[in-house]
């Protein structure tokens, strides 16, 4: 058939038959140009039977097509037809037949091709045979064996176990009702200052003219003293600015959610329970509407039950009001975080840009709370686990580099013994054996030993996966949902199946491709090699050695920073000093005066403990979650603009906090015990904040004015009376930032985080608990932990990534040190006589060494520079 015909042909074809014209690619070019013609009409023939016989054998029939040209063109690949005129001739009169499109020179009508049961069963009886001899072969050998299955074994367990965190934290969906609708909202400000906290009215207005949101609820994560059901106890709990349950599309197991209406000042307090507190603490009562819970010494009413599994926020096991005084707390008091959902199919971005246009809108109406605020909605999903997110991928393909490596160490040595067994490969083809059987034998002998590596390597991963949690920081997401399940199973075997392929197929083909007469002429000599294989190894180890020094650089940045964190100057000594803290609730408390006298005689008991050098309390401890920023007016500056007002962080601190913390005082005084409510108001504030704001001047004596400070306005200006050092309060990594500090005595929360030091080695906290218990049983301590625990956890990301950076970057490291070792051991062997030559020639030793130490370094030396080249994306990222 000349060119032009083929064409014409091939482009009157319908779609079925272009589909079928792609398949014939399989083949060779020359059995194209003699077969394609007769091949297509017959398939065309055929398709138009199954056509008259229905839907199903269409089908069936193209299935049985695409299974038959795959395995005949891959055939013809491995055994192609030979060239000359007597196959020319014989060709024209030989057509393919039937559906499978058998090879005409193959079809013999003295053998009729056997039934499709019968053939099925004897591929099956082969794939036995090739186990067994697989099997045996293996058990031959037992150091190959047990060296390339540790390889396996330790790269699928690796794997397994990153994929078993990668899906528990980031894969799988979130347990709640369509996930993809939950969002969080955020507030933002033009200056890029973000936050993740609303105030009341901006809620409000929120919920009525939002309607991308079905619904949005505002909530603190909290624990809750419950003092009516024996010895006080805290319990974790969510206080609501709204029912939750409408917002996460569940409905109550008995009675209902908390309404709107319920979260003002002067509302009666009601509860929710949880399904688990209402089943240990109730017995699963259906009559526990109406009964009374208390909280703090308040009686709460129970109004309803939560469903089973529900616990948000943070395993909350009971739902209270969040009273909200909107006279004492307006726009500019940003107390809750939100939740919502989205109405159904809008996006999370028409949310966000809905959002956006609410806040320009609600900055002209209120121009002084509002100024440049801005608000937006991102996934639930992505707030939970998006800090994580980079840090696990980055890990993940850590891991993967360590799985290449490992095949590419396999291959090394699986490429060495194909080489050794080229004089059996070119034996069994003189006898008659097909290229096809014999890459099927070598395919099933590379699964058998993927196959055992990965077994072997998913019981790796279930060790891996406890160790990986053992080690994650205490703040990695959804850590309780990490487990070995049918997901990592799948994905390890997916993982088993592309190895047996990679690290079986290249050197299978690379046998396959050696001539048979070099072959059978290299037994005769005791050797076999060629420079196919004598490439394809160095290219591997090539590829090992780079991919170790890309983990190890990364793995030595990442120790870096560790190293750095370790020695940062945090600005206050964490040795010896123990925290606690205390929530003080009821109406004994609603006077300040009462809650400042608790902790201020807590703090004298303390005092006189044995072993306690210092006591100090503070509401925002170092690194701790009790942060609050405000904003503040310079007296002896031109006001500011509306909104334009600048920021600082702000503590309430006892007159020994400076001390128990050993931050240094620069300048003035500390506060004492005459700074009192009715006095003159004080603050202390931190040497960025002096540099900032007074950098030529004496910041002592100036005037501050305090707008918003724990929730109210304070009334007069303060008067700064001391300078003292930095600390790095909000993260290792972050510079310290301008700090406030006033008094507890002038501030009056009632919540405190006490801080006590201690001689080395004392433990005040039974003596302390003690003490609490005598002033007020109903309060008991919580966060109880060491400020060098605190650290240590600010340092638990860093830590975990280095840690598992480096472990990988040392089982590459290793690896690749067997597989240069492999190769070059091979390579010695192979020219063993070659040597011998060149010694009785005269050759030295020191010349040989030099020899065989160059042919090894050249592809480390590649690799070292490939590894650099790649290095310096790897250091972006991380």
């Amino acid at each position: 058939m000349s060119r032009a015909d083929r064409s014409r042909f091939l482009q009157s074809s319908s779609h079925g038959s272009r589909t079928y014209r792609l398949l014939l690619l399989l083949y060779p070019r020359d059995f194209r140009l003699r077969f394609a013609r007769p091949m297509m009409e017959a398939f065309a023939d055929w398709r138009e039977e199954a056509r008259h016989r229905g839907r199903l054998p269409v089908a069936a029939f193209y299935v049985r097509t695409v299974l038959d040209t795959l395995r005949q063109g891959l055939g013809e690949r491995l055994h192609p037809v030979a060239s000359g005129p007597a196959n020319e001739v014989s060709a024209k009169n030989e057509v393919p037949e039937g559906p499978h499109y058998q090879n005409a020179r193959r079809q013999d009508a003295r053998h009729p091709k056997p039934p499709r049961r019968f053939r099925l069963a004897e591929i099956a009886d082969g794939l036995r045979q090739d186990t067994r001899f697989a099997v045996r072969s293996l058990l031959r050998r037992p150091a190959f064996t047990i060296v390339t299955l540790l390889a396996v074994a330790i790269g699928v367990g690796a794997n397994s176990a990153m994929f078993s965190v990668v899906n528990g934290v980031l894969l799988r969906p979130l347990p709640y009702q369509e996930p993809d609708r939950l969002v969080v909202l955020n507030r933002a400000y033009l200056t890029g200052r973000t936050s993740y906290s609303y105030s009341v009215p901006d809620l409000r207005s929120i919920q009525e003219l939002a309607p991308a949101l079905d619904a949005a609820a505002g909530y603190q994560d909290s624990s809750c003293t419950l003092t009516s059901m024996g010895e006080a106890e805290l319990i974790p709990c969510g206080r609501v600015s709204n029912g939750l349950l409408e917002v996460f599309a569940v409905s109550p197991a008995l009675g209902r959610d908390i309404r709107a209406e319920e979260a003002m000042e002067g509302e009666p307090p009601v509860v929710v329970i949880g399904y688990q507190f209402w089943r240990d603490r109730f017995g699963s009562s259906p009559d526990v509407l109406g009964e009374t819970l208390e909280l703090s010494g308040t009686p709460f009413e129970i109004i309803g039950v939560a469903p089973e599994g529900f616990d948000y926020p943070s395993g909350a096991e009971i739902w209270t009001q969040f009273f909200a005084n909107l006279d004492d707390c307006g726009r500019d008091c940003h107390l809750l975080p939100v939740v919502g959902r989205l109405a159904p199919g809008v996006p999370v971005g028409t949310a966000d840009e809905q959002l956006l246009a609410l806040s320009v809108q609600l900055e002209e109406e209120f121009p002084e709370s509002n100024f440049e605020k801005r608000f937006g909605a991102l996934s639930l999903e992505e707030r939970i686990v998006g800090r994580s997110r980079v840090g696990l991928l980055l890990l993940l393909g850590a891991v993967g580099m360590v799985l290449l490596i490992a095949c590419a160490n396999v291959a090394n040595l699986l490429l060495i013994r194909a080489t050794n067994r080229a004089p059996e490969v070119a034996m069994r083809l003189a006898l008659g054996a097909s290229r096809g059987r014999i890459l099927r034998q070598l395919l099933v002998e590379a699964a058998v030993l993927a196959a055992a590596g990965g077994a072997f390597g998913l019981v790796l991963g279930a060790w891996g996966t406890q160790l990986l949690l053992a080690l994650a920081p205490a703040d990695l997401p959804r850590a309780a949902e990490v487990a070995l399940d049918r997901n990592v199973v799948a994905f390890t075997v997916g993982v088993v199946g592309l190895v047996g392929l990679l690290f079986g197929l290249v050197p299978a083909l690379r046998l396959l491709d050696t001539p048979m007469a070099s072959g059978l002429g290299e037994a005769s000599r005791g050797r076999a090699g060629t420079s196919g294989t004598s490439w394809s190894r160095t290219l591997l180890l090539t590829a090992e050695v780079a991919l170790s020094v890309m983990l190890l650089l990364g793995a030595g940045l990442l120790l870096r920073t560790f190293s750095h964190l370790n020695t940062v100057d945090l600005g206050y000594e964490t040795e010896n000093i123990q925290l606690f803290a205390l929530a003080l609730g009821g109406d004994r408390y609603d006077d300040p005066d009462n809650a400042l006298l608790f902790f201020e005689d807590l703090e004298q008991e303390l005092s006189a403990l044995p072993g306690v050098e210092s006591v100090g309390s503070a509401f925002g401890t170092p690194l701790g979650s009790n942060r609050v920023g405000g904003s503040f007016i310079l007296k002896d500056r031109p006001p500011p603009q509306p909104g334009q007002e600048p920021t600082s962080l702000w503590h309430a601190v006892s007159p020994g906090y400076f001390e128990t913390l050993r931050i240094p005082m620069l300048l003035g005084r500390n506060f004492d015990q005459t700074d009192r409510i009715e006095g003159q108001r004080v603050a202390i504030i931190s040497e960025s904040f002096a540099q900032q704001y007074y950098p030529d001047e004496d910041p002592l004596g100036k005037q501050i004015e305090v707008q918003v400070s724990f929730g109210y306005e304070e009334s007069q200006p303060r008067t700064v009376i001391g300078v003292v050092s930095d600390v790095r309060s909000q993260a290792l990594t972050r510079e310290p930032q301008p700090e406030l500090y006033v008094p507890v005595s002038q501030s009056g929360p009632n919540f405190l985080s006490l801080a006590v030091r201690t001689a080395p080695g004392v433990d005040i906290m039974p003596a302390a608990r003690e003490a609490v218990r005598r002033l007020d049983p109903a309060v008991p301590p919580r966060w109880v932990e060491t400020l060098g625990s605190v650290v240590d956890q600010a340092l638990g990301p860093t830590r975990f990534y280095a840690m598992l950076l480096i472990g990988f970057a040392g089982v590459a490291l290793v690896l690749a040190a067997i597989g240069l070792y492999g190769v070059v051991g091979y390579l010695v062997a192979q020219r063993t006589p070659e040597i011998a030559v060149r010694m009785a020639l005269g050759a030295d030793r020191a010349s040989v060494v030099r020899m065989v130490f160059l042919q090894g370094v050249r592809p480390i030396i590649v690799g070292i520079v490939v590894g650099l080249l790649g290095a310096q994306v790897t250091a972006r990222i991380i």
